[in-house]
């Protein structure tokens, strides 16, 4: 393993770490700033040396189970508060439209979407990257 390597992981799970140790790939790889492809293979390497753990995806597929629930069933008992826990004052709820809306207090710092250039740029240098990488391909055949 390279240097750059070692580089990688230690600011992959250093940023995992500053987001509590728990974080989707979207949160992760915009606070690191990088490309989908060098998250990607980051990441897959991090997991195949288990250094770190997928965490698990909800849904239809795979629904919640009890496991889930634990740590809310514990706490709930004496309404503790976590980490992961936001409580709302009812005096700031608006009575004409009872919103509430999530907006964990917790949650972190808002996330601040690229721009559509920004955007646009990352994919003209993935495609850049495909194409090197292809034309290197087609010259071994």
């Amino acid at each position: 393993m390279t240097s750059s390597t070692d580089e990688r992981h230690d600011e992959f799970t250093g940023a995992l770490e500053a987001l509590g140790g728990s974080a989707g790939n979207g949160r992760l790889r915009e606070m690191l700033e990088w490309g989908e492809a060098s998250y990607e293979a980051v990441m897959a390497d991090l997991l195949s040396r288990r250094l770190i753990v997928a965490g698990r995806n909800m849904g239809k597929t795979n629904p919640v189970n009890d496991a889930d629930l634990a740590e809310f069933i514990a706490l709930q008992k004496t309404k503790a508060d976590s980490a992961k826990s936001w409580s709302v004052d009812v005096a700031t709820i608006d009575p004409r439209t009872f919103d509430l809306s999530v907006k964990n207090p917790n949650g972190g710092e808002e996330i601040t979407h690229r721009s559509p250039q920004e955007i646009m740029d990352e994919i003209a240098a993935l495609e850049a990257e495909s194409a090197e990488v292809l034309g290197n391909i087609n010259a071994l055949l």
